[in-house]
């Protein structure tokens, strides 16, 4: 069975959750699906990989320049030397290529809802035709627009969470929800105890964008309590300058920190060896990195929003909302929380994490691709 799969990233070395997503879908797969992958360009691209340099640019300033650009990765599919038995659209921002190399290769289309434009704005993330203001990807009405023709002209739907799901409701008699994972195991083994810095009894972690759609602002203007050195990792890919800044100039207070950007296993070494991780986005499709705290055994303080509802409840993490405010409440009461207590939220959340891992959610994937065929 051979799929044709468009995506705004790349696997090898990804650019974000996207690539690293698909990475694990790919690695189980490939051995029953004849992957053709149309993505970022990669240092060696592997057998069946058609890079397309403009990627990174197609959600820009123009309409016209993004139309323009969306055209090349249809162009990756039609150039193929191998015709697909269907075009799966890895997320929104490949949908109006992925629909005409599906009419033009005449094969079923499935697509898969990884961020939603709508839900952005519905969550208060406006649009704007301005560089610089949202997350990188410069959200304006031609995306949402595109987003619903890719919905509309799928044979199918995936959804990552059952919040998206109810948010697309038109579409319900061909959706599936199938909740993105983790190599639960990759958390499970041997890892290298980390040093953080500062002298604080509870290690708290941020990972991830600096970017709007994170409330990194919220964050850095909470009360960090004296006993707990708070430490943000990553970078501004797909954020914004003036988040990055606002962070930086937080880390002048003794307790915070930055540690750079980490992924792999320097990434689990942190995670294996915090406390905590601090979660509080004002959206998440799922929220990968919660997930990721619970298989390392860590308390998850995060806002209880969208997709992180479909694994985290009360007993198991720490409600932070979405205001500086609460923020401090939830830091404080985390430290309040008696050791024997956080024992049992963190046996109950590895537990959650490990319903969650790659091994189980790639062959509900095969079974999709296989009910396509025809």
């Amino acid at each position: 069975m051979v799929v044709h799969v468009i995506f705004p990233d790349r696997i090898q070395k990804p650019v974000g959750g996207l690539g690293e997503q698909f990475g694990h879908i790919y690695s189980r797969l490939k051995h029953k699906i004849n992957f053709q992958i149309i993505g970022q360009p990669e240092d060696k691209p592997m057998e069946g990989y058609y890079p397309v340099e403009s990627l990174l640019n197609t959600i820009s300033h123009s309409s016209i320049s993004s139309i323009a650009n969306y055209m090349s990765w249809a162009f990756e599919s039609i150039n193929c030397k191998v015709k697909p038995d269907l075009i799966h659209a890895y997320d929104w921002t490949s949908y109006l290529p992925s629909v005409y190399a599906a009419r033009y290769w005449k094969v079923p289309l499935l697509c898969s809802m990884q961020l939603s434009a709508k839900g952005l704005r519905e969550c208060g993330i406006t649009y704007t035709s301005n560089y610089d203001t949202y997350d990188g990807f410069w959200i304006h009405q031609t995306h949402e627009e595109t987003e619903y023709l890719g919905l509309r002209e799928a044979d199918k739907i995936i959804h990552v969470s059952n919040s998206y799901s109810k948010r697309f409701s038109e579409f319900e008699n061909k959706s599936v929800v199938i909740p993105n994972g983790i190599d639960f195991k990759s958390f499970q083994g041997k890892y290298n105890k980390f040093k953080f810095p500062g002298k604080g009894k509870r290690k708290v972690v941020y990972i991830g964008r600096f970017a709007v759609m994170k409330n990194i602002e919220s964050l850095c203007e909470a009360s960090i309590p004296e006993d707990i050195d708070l430490c943000f990792i990553g970078d501004d890919r797909g954020g914004e300058d003036f988040i990055y800044n606002q962070m930086m100039e937080k880390c002048k207070e003794p307790n915070v920190h930055y540690l750079g950007y980490l992924r792999g296993q320097d990434k689990i070494d942190v995670l294996k060896s915090a406390d905590a991780v601090i979660l509080p986005s004002k959206h998440e499709p799922f929220g990968i990195v919660g997930l990721e705290a619970l298989a390392s055994s860590c308390i998850l303080i995060s806002s209880f929003v969208d997709g992180i509802t479909d694994y985290l409840t009360e007993d198991i993490g720490i409600n932070c909302g979405l205001n500086s405010w609460s923020i401090t409440n939830a830091l404080y009461d985390y430290i309040n929380i008696p050791e024997e207590e956080l024992k049992i939220r963190k046996q109950k959340g590895l537990k959650i994490a490990k319903q969650f891992d790659w091994d189980g959610l790639s062959q509900q994937y095969y079974k999709v691709y296989k009910s396509l065929k025809k």
